[in-house]
């Protein structure tokens, strides 16, 4: 029993997290509905400058979103209840790049160590290699008998200071000999050891540009994916293609499928005409227009205060649209001054535009539009679910006359 109440107590403690959860977020959806969206704009405008300033509010400061123009500079901001999103998302990138960046420094730095030990090594091997130098060295000392042999066959008969001769030329042969041997195999070391270090530098380049490598592979096969897409797109249409060829073939000579893709244009133009004068369409149109109007009223700015001043080279032009203006005077905000200038072309400003939405408004008017059945009967006589034909009898049979028939 103990482990029984343990176990609905649990549960029902489960269940109360997920209720919380699902009442939350039910709370989030009506506020995304049915609070405003507060909007704000400034336009300022010279000879010179060009500046606009704004931004979208819901809930004051819980979400906001702001733009700053300024001639060829642009800003854009997204706030959470105060806190910069792009900015900190801008942070974060920087400083991971510069993490990466240390990384690879101190990767190379490693390597470079790495690289050192063959040199030291190699080093060692030199001072080895070289003990023969040493050697060669006593030999070099022990080679200075036949100079003394010289000097002392010097008091000796000429055959014995020319044999000495030829053995000291011969030794300094041998020593000429022996130190070209000794540059050669210096020289290879020092290959030897530029290979070695090309070997490492290619070894940690491979390292450090692994990620890179995965990153260029892992694009190059959706490359490839993409590629096989468009490659069985483009067979299809070949095929359609060729279905079309094939049929034009079959339809006759050239003349008659010029004719016939006359009569089939000419049919959808009469198909169309038809369908615009049906009533289903016109009152279809009418719902339409009306939530759209509707939508458009909700959507304008409620407040606009500032002045425009405007004019064309052309004075004419000005008085042209000074006059549509004047027309549309009643519907203009009172505390928006039009200024029209008939002596330069020139356009000036210093307007703010306020104004809210609700997103319940939008969806209730566009759900008026789609739930209309005059307008979801339209969409399936577009996509050819219902037949035309039928519509216009049945329109026929309700006005009692054939006029819409014809």
């Amino acid at each position: 029993m103990a482990v029984l109440s343990t176990l609905l107590h649990v549960l029902l403690i489960i269940g109360k997290v997920l209720l919380i959860i699902i009442l939350a977020v039910l709370a989030l959806l009506l506020l995304l509905l049915l609070a405003p969206y507060c909007y704000k704009a400034q336009i300022k405008a010279d000879r010179e400058h060009f500046r606009a300033d704004g931004g979208v509010s819901w809930l004051g400061f819980v979400a906001r979103v702001r733009f700053h123009l300024m001639d060829e500079e642009k800003d854009f901001e997204i706030y959470l209840l105060g806190i910069p999103v792009l900015r900190l998302l801008r942070s974060f990138k920087n400083r991971k790049n510069r993490s990466g960046e240390k990384q690879n420094e101190s990767a190379a730095a490693g390597s470079g160590t790495n690289v050192t030990q063959p040199e030291c090594a190699e080093s060692t091997e030199e001072s080895g290699e070289t003990q023969p130098e040493g050697t060669e060295s006593t030999g070099e000392a022990e080679k200075t008998q036949p100079e003394q042999e010289v000097a002392d066959a010097q008091k000796n008969p000429p055959q014995e200071l020319a044999g000495a001769q030829k053995r000291l030329t011969q030794e300094q042969k041998e020593q000429a000999g022996a130190q070209k041997r000794l540059t050669q195999e210096q020289k290879e070391q020092a290959g030897a050891q530029e290979r070695l270090t090309q070997e490492q530098t290619d070894q940690t380049g491979t390292k450090r540009q692994s990620p890179a490598e995965q990153k260029a592979e892992a694009k190059r096969q959706r490359e490839a994916a993409r590629e096989q897409k468009k490659a069985a797109r483009a067979q299809k249409r070949e095929a359609r293609k060729n279905a079309h060829r094939q049929e034009k073939a079959g339809s006759g000579s050239g003349r008659e499928s010029s004719a016939g893709k006359i009569r089939s244009i000419l049919g959808k133009v009469r198909w169309g005409m038809q369908l615009i004068h049906t009533e289903m369409f016109q009152e279809a149109f009418a719902a339409a227009k009306t939530g759209g109007i509707r939508v458009l009223k909700h959507i304008l700015p409620r407040r606009i205060s500032g002045f425009i001043r405007f004019g064309l080279s052309d004075p004419a032009r000005t008085g042209q649209i000074s006059g549509i203006l004047a027309m549309l005077y009643p519907k203009m905000p009172e505390k928006l001054e039009v200024i029209p200038d008939f002596q330069e072309a020139c356009f000036e400003a210093d307007t703010v535009f306020k104004g809210h939405v609700f997103l319940i408004y939008i969806i209730i008017q566009g759900l008026k539009i789609i739930l209309n059945k005059n307008v979801r009967l339209l969409i399936k006589v577009v996509r050819q679910k219902v037949p035309l034909e039928k519509v216009i009898a049945a329109e026929n049979r309700r006005s009692g006359g054939n006029r819409n028939g014809k």
